[in-house]
């Protein structure tokens, strides 16, 4: 003889495990596309520069990064602070204090004409 438990019964009467029986669960989107690769983000953060007419700092940049990064060349720089990079450039473009303050680090670095 089988034992049976009491269930406790929602109000509307119909339990919600019991409504939805039979349908699939919808699963998250799972993302194909690979990772860029650092010559991609590379070429975007160039293009970030230049959206921002930061080009002419390109020398500037460069030590920049070296010296933030602790780099001796540039074949050290990797994916990671590339992505940070990134992220820092767009704020720059949508915040011209930070703009403003970054030209001011990379004219500092400049070297005199």
């Amino acid at each position: 003889m089988e034992d049976f438990q009491e269930v406790e019964v929602p109000e509307n009467g119909i339990n919600d495990q019991a409504k939805h029986a039979g349908e699939e669960k919808a699963e998250a989107p799972v993302d194909d596309a690979p990772e860029p690769t650092r010559e991609e983000l590379l070429s975007v953060l160039r293009g970030l520069l230049a959206r921002l007419n930061l080009k002419k700092y390109a020398m500037a940049y460069t030590q920049y990064l070296f010296a933030t990064y602790g780099l001796r060349e540039p074949g050290e720089l990797t994916v990671a602070p590339i992505q940070e990079q990134i992220a820092l450039l767009q704020q720059c473009l949508a915040s011209k204090p930070k703009l403003n303050q970054l030209r001011k680090i990379l004219e500092a670095r400049q070297a005199p004409a």
